[in-house]
């Protein structure tokens, strides 16, 4: 029994901290590589982050690093911007890029299906010369306003034992340094396995794309006659459970493209991204699913321990059983009936001595 008490000491002692020690900074607008989360991240909350491509395609390589970062604002909307510090496609400075998300009421809450809508801004700095407004000598950079939909599924809301979210992604910018010569339709999906801390992910995507009338094409596409698929598997790994690095490779793996102003997308390319939350509050929807996994750890405690009590109790019981054998063996009232025989028969000899003691006392006497 002294046994089984210290082993529950010890055990507590080791699972108490549990939920003080896996405390992670996660922002509930976390997605994947190429989709963003419906939620936002948060009343309050900024989040600073950086993200480097680099790949190859018909043109050679590209490289294109980028910083950003995110604010929430009333819990129901969220800004967030992205600059380009250069790309090798085009001369001088990169895009820039600027975003307003709104989510659904009641999305900042642990749910199982969520939608947000965006405004996306796209202040494009390649050299647009071909449109109908612009020259060889004074090319434009024009801004470009589109709408995107994301939808997701959280499953883990429904079902604790499946960590699985699932993403749906639409917009009208696939690639928004041509958008001056494309319109263009974008649609993502995607799968994540989000564990308590990290997660992997597969995104499949198809971007199409319908050429404007420019200086060049007088008439342009009737149709979107160009497009190319994609699937970019990668995962997302915590660092000191505050920073988030979230990396993945993307590859072509079907395309449809014109003999003439063909495009020349990135037939390859790797992205790694790095979030930091510059000030962070820990929002409900993330409380929730750290306390989901906080319970799944104690239940598989609890079942470990379960599995090794019977153990336990079979080596205590052994030990009891040798006791018991061995009391078993003694018969206690057997050996009761043999000590009163015994006690008798001393009685008797007893009882022999002394009339023997008396006969001699007799004998002296008659001398």
């Amino acid at each position: 029994m002294r046994f089984l008490f210290c082993f529950w000491i010890l055990v507590g002692l080791i699972h108490a901290p549990l939920s003080a020690s896996q405390s992670v900074a996660r922002g509930r607008n976390e997605g994947t590589l190429s989709i963003p989360a419906s939620n936002v991240v948060g009343n309050g909350n900024i989040t600073a982050h950086t993200h480097v491509r680099a790949g190859y395609g018909a043109n050679g390589p590209t490289l294109s690093p980028s910083v950003g970062g995110m604010i929430g604002i009333g819990g129901v909307l969220q800004a967030a911007g992205n600059f380009e510090l250069f790309s090798l496609q085009s001369t001088g400075l990169g895009l820039l890029e600027s975003h307003l998300q709104a989510t659904i009421p009641g999305n900042d809450n642990f749910r199982f299906l969520g939608a947000a809508l965006r405004a996306d801004l796209y202040l494009s700095t390649a050299l647009d010369t071909i449109s109908a407004t612009s020259d060889a000598e004074k090319p434009d950079y024009n801004p470009y306003l589109y709408p995107s939909i994301i939808v997701d599924f959280d499953f883990l809301a429904k079902w604790k034992q499946v960590p699985l979210k699932a993403y749906l992604f639409a917009s009208m910018a696939d690639n928004p340094q041509l958008l001056h010569q494309y319109r263009q339709v974008s649609l993502i999906s995607g799968l994540e396995w989000k564990m308590f801390q990290h997660s992997v992910f597969a995104d499949m995507g198809i971007g199409f794309y319908k050429e404007k009338a420019t200086r060049l094409n007088r008439i342009g596409d009737k149709t979107f006659q160009q497009y190319y698929a994609w699937v970019q598997p990668g995962g997302r790994y915590r660092l000191f459970r505050r920073f988030s690095l979230t990396g993945g490779f993307r590859f072509v793996i079907r395309k449809k493209l014109k003999e003439q102003s063909s495009l020349h997308p990135a037939l390859a390319e790797f992205s790694v991204r790095l979030e930091a939350p510059v000030y962070f509050r820990e929002t409900n929807t993330e409380a929730i699913r750290s306390l989901v996994f906080i319970e799944q750890s104690k239940e598989k405690s609890d079942v470990a321990r379960s599995e090794s009590m019977p153990r336990l109790y079979r080596e205590v019981n052994a030990g009891f059983a040798e006791i018991r054998d061995s009391t078993e063996t003694f018969d206690y009232s057997k050996e009761k009936q043999d000590l009163i025989q015994q006690r008798k028969e001393i009685r008797n000899k007893m009882e022999e001595i002394e009339l023997l003691f008396e006969g001699l006392d007799e004998e002296v006497e008659s001398e």
